[in-house]
């Protein structure tokens, strides 16, 4: 009976206890669950703030216009007051940047940079054929042929650069041999001049807004230069550059990789003013927009290499650009005014709009827009 007895109390102690363990690991699955709950609404909360703090910046990632040409684009121009975008191949087709229209075609074109003038009435081109064309923006016919005089053999001497001075007289050309010129378009001929060889391939050219300089850029170097009297200043090393609006400095992407740096030279004295701190960016080309506000970053080894942006004043990368296009990517291209961003395809181009990039910066140095 005792035994009994025992095994009664031992069966109802061990039955309460596995009672005590049921309520308990119950309690316990309960506050996981809440736990979990917790866990989960904040997420979702935390993703909204994303959301609503980055969605403004996310816009970019998609552009606002895409215009398919007809054939693959070699050199891309866009007007002063961004309504006209240039796609040249071995015929020219102009765009309405802001509806995608196509406006007209200009046919034999085959050039290899092209630039469109100030006042957006007049469109130059060059290509290997030693000389260089002068189109109506307007009409699309050509008015003028300017021949290049003859230079000592230096290599291969296609243009790869052509800028308008200010008041369309004359016109700055850049070769793959290192050769620079300046030309008058109403004379139709080079002006004299002492011969100029940089001895890298000319890849862009840039004026000042006030036309009394003009900056020339190869892929690791820059050279300024005046326009009256047409002399060298000064040399700058870097991988992108840009004249600032008031012509006063000269702004410098120094270094790739965790040695990058801005920089700000005194146009007039070519001394250093200041220097950023250093950044991180792998990429191998650098390009920067004309009010010195952003620079993009990208690497043309890669067929489908993203395009960083960064604002130039606290050095942070403000988005990235993944094309949806699987074709090489040609070339970035700032409007002159500094609002978008047209990216090249072989023969897409991607407009994305960079308003919503402008912020308020840090005083910085080394940058002013």
């Amino acid at each position: 009976r005792w035994h009994n007895q025992i095994y009664c109390t031992t069966r109802k102690r061990i039955s309460y206890s596995y009672t005590i363990l049921i309520n308990i690991s119950e309690s316990v699955q309960t506050e996981l669950i809440f736990r979990r709950q917790i866990m989960k609404a904040s997420q979702m909360a935390f993703s909204l703030l994303l959301f609503i703090f980055f969605g403004m910046k996310t816009v970019f990632s998609q552009p606002i216009q895409v215009i398919q040409n007809d054939e693959t684009i070699y050199t891309t121009a866009i007007s002063y007051n961004g309504t006209i975008l240039l796609a040249g191949g071995l015929h020219a087709t102009l765009w309405d940047s802001h509806t995608g229209e196509k406006l007209k075609t200009i046919p034999d074109f085959s050039a290899t940079c092209s630039a469109i003038s100030h006042d957006n009435q007049l469109l130059a081109a060059a290509a290997s054929s030693h000389a260089i064309t002068i189109w109506s923006l307007d009409s699309g016919e050509k008015i003028k042929t300017l021949k290049e005089r003859d230079y000592p053999s230096t290599g291969p001497d296609h243009f790869t650069a052509i800028a308008f001075m200010k008041t369309n007289d004359f016109i700055i050309t850049g070769k793959e041999n290192g050769n620079l010129a300046i030309w008058d378009i109403n004379l139709e001929r080079e002006i004299d001049h002492d011969y100029i060889h940089i001895g890298a391939t000319i890849q862009s050219i840039e004026m000042s807004s006030d036309n009394n300089i003009f900056l020339v850029g190869t892929e690791f170097d820059a050279f300024l230069f005046s326009t009256s009297p047409f002399q060298f200043l000064h040399h700058f090393e870097g991988i992108a550059a840009m004249v600032s609006p008031d012509g006063r400095s000269v702004n410098i992407i120094k270094g790739f990789g965790d040695y990058s740096r801005i920089q700000l030279w005194d146009a007039q004295t070519g001394e250093l003013k200041s220097s950023s701190p250093a950044f991180n960016r792998p990429a191998n080309k650098a390009k920067m927009s004309r009010n010195t506000y952003f620079t993009v970053y990208w690497n043309n080894e890669s067929i489908n290499s993203p395009i960083h942006l960064q604002n130039n004043h606290d050095l942070k990368i403000v988005n990235t650009i993944i094309s949806s296009e699987s074709k090489g990517l040609t070339s970035p291209y700032f409007f002159p005014d500094s609002s978008k961003l047209a990216i090249i395809y072989d023969n897409i181009v991607e407009i994305y709009d960079l308003e919503n990039f402008y912020s308020i910066a840090n005083d910085s140095e080394y940058i002013k827009p």
